[in-house]
């Protein structure tokens, strides 16, 4: 007998022992994830007065070029466009060599894990990202890069994503009913989230419970479609953008695709100017990796990706390696059905966001941007087009078409310089010399110092804090 107390005294407190190592190290991951975000980035200089000289702009008012302006900014807004300027000792002139100026990227469904993204978005022309899964940290990043207080893209960021039942994600807000629900809404608002994400798994109860909680606190809704509402109950509801086409062939179609249903589907989309964010690139990762296998892990530029992050990615992307012709020929069909999708959409037209979906599947910020536009070229959407799904649209889903998304006088400056016209083709948006964003102009030199900030990603300890932060105080 004495022997069996023993051996439950020594179980109890190796117990205890386990119990407070975890409870330290949760708490020092905490901290540290902290501490790191609330350190000082890199100096970001701020320009009072800049006019550039001899660019062609793309205003996106319309599809048209002003040819040979020059645009003065100070203290970060447009003040003037001009047809002649002359110089002056007390203003910055930027000699634009008759490049193209155009709105600064939106990146419209992006997952932000490492406040580098942020740099690295910022380095590839994308100026401002739509965050479409909330975390505290989201908010202090934010904070940070409004503030200049780290060199990056602006966010606007969703809450908790609201769900309901057992396929919740590990990071959901899992809602019992539509107190709940109407709960989490005004949560998300008094906590200075920027809107609502919901998922796919809410009832058609809770789903207009939140729609009606979110008119009432004036914040706007966006995600996936809910499985239990229907198409009809879904467009006359106040939802600002269904996100990917993947989830209209999965969801709408039940994997069965059909060109007349999307037709069907477009029509009403379009008719209630509900915004589509398409993110084709997500789905394309897994079809090149089933097709391609290690080549194409190979050929992404994992160091510009969170060491968490990538862990995970790569064993996503790991799992369709080796997949069998049966595998191989449904992800093509699915592949050529979600290119479909995004023409028809396009045809009847519904009004496009440009999205990623940044953040799973090893994609990489910024780059992956300009790996979807190849994407929707090839699908034959035209330049413009694209051009306004990733500035003017997505400025008008976030409600801030008065401050950013063309270039007119008294709007901020937010805008890049690129060297080939890309109303001529999309892609020229690559090709950048420089970006203005946050009263900050980078030129060539200091975007290659954007990336090189876009290699320095967070340990795997904070990012875990980063996460725990999230779980136990959402």
């Amino acid at each position: 007998m004495k022997l069996i107390l023993r051996i439950l005294k020594i179980i109890g407190k190796a117990f205890l022992f386990l119990v407070l190592a975890i409870v330290v190290y949760v708490t020092a991951a905490i901290l540290v994830g902290r501490l790191e975000l609330d350190s000082p980035g890199p100096i970001v200089p701020n320009e009072s007065k800049v006019a550039f000289t001899h660019v062609n702009i793309i205003p996106m008012d319309s599809n048209h070029v002003l040819t040979d302006k020059t645009v003065l900014v100070e203290n970060g807004i447009i003040t003037g466009i001009y047809d002649e300027f002359e110089t002056s000792q007390n203003i910055k002139m930027v000699d634009g060599q008759l490049k193209y100026l155009a709105p600064g990227l939106i990146d419209a469904h992006a997952h932000i894990f490492d406040r580098s993204d942020l740099a690295l978005n910022l380095s590839q022309g994308v100026t401002t990202v739509r965050n479409m899964m909330g975390f505290p940290m989201h908010l202090r990043w934010r904070s940070e890069v409004n503030n200049n207080l780290f060199p990056g893209a602006s966010i606007y960021t969703a809450g908790p994503t609201l769900n309901m039942g057992s396929d919740s994600g590990p990071f959901h807000k899992v809602l019992k009913n539509s107190n709940e629900g109407r709960k989490a809404v005004k949560l998300t608002k008094s906590k200075g989230y920027d809107f609502v994400k919901i998922y796919d798994g809410l009832t058609e109860e809770v789903f207009k419970a939140i729609m009606d909680e979110a008119k009432l606190q004036s914040i706007k809704v966006a995600g996936h479609p809910p499985r239990a509402v229907n198409l009809e109950t879904l467009a006359n509801s106040d939802i600002v953008s269904i996100e990917h086409a993947e989830e209209i062939f999965q969801g709408m179609m039940n994997y069965k695709y059909s060109t007349k249903k999307t037709d069907s589907i477009a029509k009403i989309l379009s008719e209630r100017e509900i915004y589509v964010t398409p993110t084709l690139i997500i789905y394309n990762y897994l079809y090149r990796t089933m097709n391609e296998d290690r080549e194409f892990l190979d050929s992404i530029p994992q160091e510009y990706i969170n060491p968490l992050t990538r862990f995970i990615g790569n064993k996503q992307l790991e799992g369709y390696l080796n997949m069998d012709e049966k595998g191989k020929k449904y992800s093509a069909s699915k592949n050529t059905a979600l290119s479909e999708i995004l023409s028809i959409l396009h045809q009847n037209n519904v009004p496009l966001l440009l999205g990623t979906d940044l953040g799973p599947n090893l994609t990489v910020a910024g780059y992956i941007l300009h790996s979807e536009i190849e994407l929707w070229k090839k699908v034959g959407i035209k330049d413009y087009e694209i051009m306004k799904a990733g500035t003017i649209n997505v400025a008008k889903a976030l409600d801030i078409d008065d401050k950013v998304g063309t270039i007119e006088i008294g709007k901020r400056a937010d805008f890049i310089l690129v060297d080939q016209n890309p109303l001529e083709d999309a892609r020229n948006l690559r090709r950048i010399s420089g970006v203005f964003h946050n009263s900050s102009w980078y030129d060539s030199e200091r975007l290659k110092e954007l990336e090189e900030i876009g290699k320095d990603k967070s340990s795997w300890f904070s990012t875990i804090g980063r996460f725990m932060e999230y779980i136990l105080f959402k």
